[in-house]
């Protein structure tokens, strides 16, 4: 496979992934810039196709955690974020107009919780929900055993759970 076929079929899912991850578009793109150069060198000791994605996904978190822990910047509370690709995935088809309301409420809260939570926790919660990818695969990325990426996981939904919770709570 050449570069750009490779830049062109994956670029969404870096970029996606980066953006979650950071939750500012520049910034995303700058990641996206760099996971791509980082590839590129790679790139002759990419013998299976199969492995493309899930090395670019591990190079996307890793820069990604690279850029938060430069700039120690763990929590956003900017609402105004573009590219709504995982907000998008949270919404039921033809809801009703009080749905459609409240969904978008839910989120925005969701969107700044996740902003919230611990990096790795997002990175998981991103890869599982959004990428659809298998526990299998996320452990495989993040270096870790499936068992921990389980318990992170679980971690996340309940920080998530708990914060909705807690706004539910005090909104209604």
């Amino acid at each position: 496979m050449k570069f750009t076929d490779i830049y062109s079929e994956y670029f969404k899912f870096v970029y996606s992934i980066a953006f979650h991850m950071v939750g500012k578009q520049e910034d995303a793109l700058d990641i996206s810039q760099e996971v791509f150069f980082r590839f590129y060198i790679a790139l002759p000791r990419v013998k299976d196709s199969g492995t493309i994605k899930p090395f670019l996904g591990k190079i996307t978190i890793n820069e990604s955690l690279r850029w938060l822990k430069k700039h120690k910047t763990y929590s956003f509370t900017d609402l105004g974020m573009e590219g709504k690709d995982f907000e998008d995935t949270l919404i039921t088809p033809d809801p009703s107009p009080l749905d459609v309301y409240i969904s978008e409420e839910i989120k925005e809260k969701i969107t700044q919780i996740l902003q919230e939570i611990p990096p790795v926790y997002r990175a998981i919660v991103i890869m599982y929900y959004q990428e659809g990818l298998k526990l299998s695969e996320i452990a495989e990325l993040l270096e870790k055993p499936e068992g921990t990426i389980k318990a992170y996981l679980h971690r996340a939904k309940n920080l998530l759970r708990i914060a909705l919770k807690d706004w539910n709570d005090s909104n209604y």
